[in-house]
């Protein structure tokens, strides 16, 4: 069975969006509204092959929520793609250690790809 993607987004339009995307290409979709969210369902057993990770959310933004991830060994395993509309800079994906970075608006096909490329790797 494929593992679902992580979406952690906090505005619901392009969350769900996001989720109806890869569930239209047979990709489960797993939503949280913010970090901390994302991170009880990591910690509940959640094991998706990718984590796409936006970074300004309230309660815990992707920035906090990547620096807990990180030091947690069972959940640093999860490759996270930072999308962002507010940091236009690659070097961003370095300083989070993230597997890649994506502008918002994100391209669909990118986004798709980047995904299928990262999930068959894992396999």
């Amino acid at each position: 069975m494929q593992r679902p993607v992580l979406i952690v987004e906090d505005d619901p339009t392009t969350r769900d969006a996001l989720a109806a995307l890869l569930e239209a290409h047979g990709l489960p979709a797993v939503t949280a509204e913010d970090g901390d969210r994302a991170l009880q369902l990591l910690r509940g057993g959640l094991m998706p092959c990718i984590v796409i990770l936006d970074l300004w959310m309230p309660r815990m933004d992707g920035f906090a929520f990547r620096a807990e991830q990180l030091t947690d060994p069972t959940l640093s395993r999860y490759p996270v793609v930072v999308c962002s509309a507010e940091y236009p800079t690659t070097s961003l994906a370095e300083r989070l250690q993230a597997t890649a970075y994506l502008q918002k608006p994100v391209d669909p096909d990118v986004l798709l790809r980047l995904i299928s490329s990262v999930c068959r790797l894992l396999h």
